[in-house]
């Protein structure tokens, strides 16, 4: 594991530095803090082989994780947990196929992780990704720039997932790698036990979840993350999405983002999807006055939604007059850690949109998302081997990872 782990680091510093413009401050601070992770992770010692919570400790119906919310950053922590040998139960409060309103768009780093899990072959082999070649932005003053990400870099920069596609997959991934996938488990709340150290989880329906270790990846709005109080306020950001159908607009590009004066430093988008569907989507990035995403409010997002596609002059050209366009759908957005007292405790860590792991210049959470899951796998199965499932998961880990990813926020 930790030589296929130094290889993604390696490709995404790589891609961090090549594309330091492109790139946002919060993906290219989770390179550098995966990187700074696996560096103190060659220099560490043999831990202890001791401590409260010996081999054998684990009750049989209890798990070394249990991990609420099955959408990237929780399957992505399930997949590499369970392929290196942890118990892990992973917990969605719907059933699979299940949609989240998004972008779309999955970035480089991503892509190779998803490879490594066989989720892009998925993906790919039942045409549920669409690779990005032509694709840009057009600044606030109509200053336009294409790029073709293929002849530039040799390969496409991203690609446009659905997130009905992309959850469901991966959420499956962790299942074969041997998570247990347990669907239709809303939760109402957890209680931990420091007695015996473990976590119970409890369903609405009465079911539990006994754990070492609580991941709470429940997104933005994390439900979880609130009533335990680690959680205060609700997130800032919001962002929209409506399908286009294919074959019935002009847009001749895989991906541009459109700048529009008035909600600055938010944009809106447009991603190309298989069968030339488009996604049209509106990001309001939080900033300026409380309550204020730049000179608007979130409770703006519809009208500028439907304003930008009948009056921006852009956006109108590559919709064009018979595009048939589905109602905006609107998501909550938690940008930068926004809201996060902490992001961890004695056996819990809060992670992906939960936790804030999202760009805070771009609203894009895909890829960090992913991303930092890979720091919190590395050292949960490099404890649970190292011991024997002898040493106690404190999850100081957390703090040196972690906190370094919200530092740029």
């Amino acid at each position: 594991m930790d030589s296929r782990l130094d290889q993604y680091v390696d490709q995404a510093s790589q891609f961090a530095r090549d594309n330091q413009r492109a790139l946002g401050a919060a993906a290219i601070t989770a390179v550098a803090a995966t990187s700074l992770y696996l560096l103190r992770r060659r220099n560490l010692g043999r831990p202890p082989s001791s401590g409260p919570y010996p081999q054998g400790s684990l009750p049989a119906d209890a798990y070394d994780l249990v991990i609420v919310g099955a959408g990237p950053s929780g399957s992505t922590t399930a997949f590499f947990s369970a392929k290196n040998g942890l118990k892990v139960a992973l917990l969605d409060k719907e059933s699979f196929p299940r949609d989240k309103y998004c972008g779309d768009a999955v970035c480089t780093p991503a892509i190779r992780i998803l490879e490594e899990m066989g989720v892009m072959q998925e993906l790919q082999k039942n045409n549920e990704a669409h690779f990005a070649n032509a694709g840009g932005f057009v600044s606030p003053a109509g200053i336009s720039y294409i790029g073709a990400s293929v002849e530039k870099l040799g390969e496409a920069a991203a690609c446009a997932v659905k997130r009905i596609n992309l959850d469901m997959r991966m959420a499956y991934a962790a299942r074969k790698a041997g998570a247990e996938l347990q669907e239709e488990f809303e939760v109402t709340g957890a209680d931990f036990d420091k007695q015996q150290g473990l976590w119970t989880v409890c369903s609405s329906t009465g079911k539990k979840v006994k754990a070492r270790l609580l991941v709470i990846a429940d997104g933005a709005t994390s439900r979880l993350a609130t009533k335990l109080g680690y959680c205060t306020e609700a997130p800032r950001g919001v962002c929209s999405r409506a399908f286009v159908k294919g074959g019935t607009h002009n847009t001749d590009f895989d991906g541009v983002c459109f700048y529009q004066k008035e909600s600055l430093p938010g944009y809106s988008a447009i991603f190309r999807h298989p069968d030339d569907e488009l996604n049209f989507c509106y990001y309001l990035i939080p900033y300026g006055k409380e309550g204020y995403c730049g000179d608007v409010k979130e409770s703006d997002l519809k009208r500028l939604h439907e304003g930008a596609i009948k009056n921006d002059p852009y956006i109108a050209q590559a919709l064009g007059p018979n595009a048939e366009i589905e109602r905006m759908k609107a998501a909550s957005l938690r940008l930068g850690g926004q809201g996060l007292r902490t992001t961890y405790d004695d056996h819990l860590v809060i992670i992906g949109d939960a936790a804030g792991h999202i760009d805070p210049l771009t609203g894009e959470g895909i890829h960090t998302a992913i991303m930092v899951s890979l720091p919190t796998v590395v050292r949960l199965c490099y404890k649970s081997k190292s011991n024997q499932g002898s040493q106690p998961m404190q999850l100081a880990f957390c703090s040196e990872v972690i906190t370094n990813v919200h530092a740029s926020a």
